[in-house]
């Protein structure tokens, strides 16, 4: 009936405004660093800049919950849609392994170098721990949410993103570092990757408004 969709329709229209609005984070990330804006990079000035990676990643995972609620007549979009998702836990995945081995597999400055002094720029280009377990964790959930024997798991790790995210915004709103950055790293996470996270959360968990 019309009322038992209508959650569904609101959901689903929820979970793109949220798409949208990360997609175009990274986007603007992107276009900052293309030019030299530090504006874009890092919001206002002397705060850590959101490294390229980490906009990229929110392009990907936006165009990925995008796509999943997107027209069910676009029957290529859910295959679409998981592959974009298996490139962002990959992304997160990938960065920690450098993080915890020491091994550098060039993904850090791809598209763009750090320039000498930057903050956060130890090791160059790359994004903060915090931010890489968090796009592991909304690369996998997207890819768990939709499948009924994985559902709770990729529920909860959504959930831990958007945790993640919103630790960094009361760290940065109470200016406790060690809650948007490792206390053995010198990487923090940037104040505009934390309100990233706290949006995509709920904009993953809206894929399947059905359930949970």
């Amino acid at each position: 009936s019309r009322h038992t969709e209508l959650p569904s329709i609101h959901s689903r229209r929820t979970a793109r405004i949220c798409a949208d609005s990360v997609g175009l984070l990274g986007v603007l990330v992107l276009v900052g660093w293309s030019f030299d804006l530090a504006t874009l990079k890092s919001v206002w000035p002397g705060l850590v800049a959101m490294k390229a990676n980490s906009a990229v990643g929110f392009v990907l995972a936006g165009l990925s919950v995008r796509l999943w609620v997107a027209d069910p007549a676009r029957r290529w979009a859910p295959t679409a849609s998981q592959v974009l998702a298996s490139a962002v836990a990959l992304l997160g995945l990938v960065t920690l392994v450098q993080e915890l081995t020491g091994i550098r597999f060039g993904i850090d400055e791809l598209l763009f170098s750090d320039p000498a002094g930057w903050i956060g720029a130890t090791p160059p280009g790359r994004m903060a721990p915090t931010t890489a377990v968090a796009f592991g964790a909304v690369g996998l959930a997207l890819l768990l949410l939709q499948r009924s024997r994985t559902f709770r798991l990729g529920e909860g790790l959504a959930v831990a993103a958007g945790l993640i995210g919103l630790m960094g915004v009361i760290g940065y709103a109470y200016q406790a570092r060690e809650l948007y950055g490792l206390a053995t790293y010198y990487i923090p996470m940037a104040l505009h990757t934390a309100v990233g996270f706290v949006i995509l959360s709920p904009g993953v968990l809206l894929t399947r408004p059905d359930r949970g």
